[in-house]
């Protein structure tokens, strides 16, 4: 019993370890020399993105994300998968 509680939680600590997160880059178009944008501007724009599209954020983002964010003034650049460094 003791070896499959051990093994059990070894197991589960290894797929949390393996869970991948996206990451994406946007260029801010509106203003690309000087100063970016807040954060909090960034993010309103995001979570405006969001509820247009119904995009999932444990996902790349797909084509009419890019095109809302396009329209907020930001150019998609890359997306990739991290893993969680623990």
């Amino acid at each position: 019993m003791k070896r499959i509680l051990i093994t059990a939680a070894v197991l589960l600590g290894t797929l949390s370890a393996l869970e991948a997160r996206p990451i994406n880059a946007y260029y801010d178009l509106i203003r690309p020399n000087g100063h970016p944008r807040s954060d909090a501007i960034h993010n309103a724009d995001l979570e405006d993105c969001y509820q247009q599209t119904g995009q999932s954020r444990y996902r790349l983002d797909g084509p009419a994300f890019q095109a809302c964010m396009r329209a907020h003034g930001y150019r998609y650049m890359w997306g990739r998968y991290t893993h969680r460094p623990w």
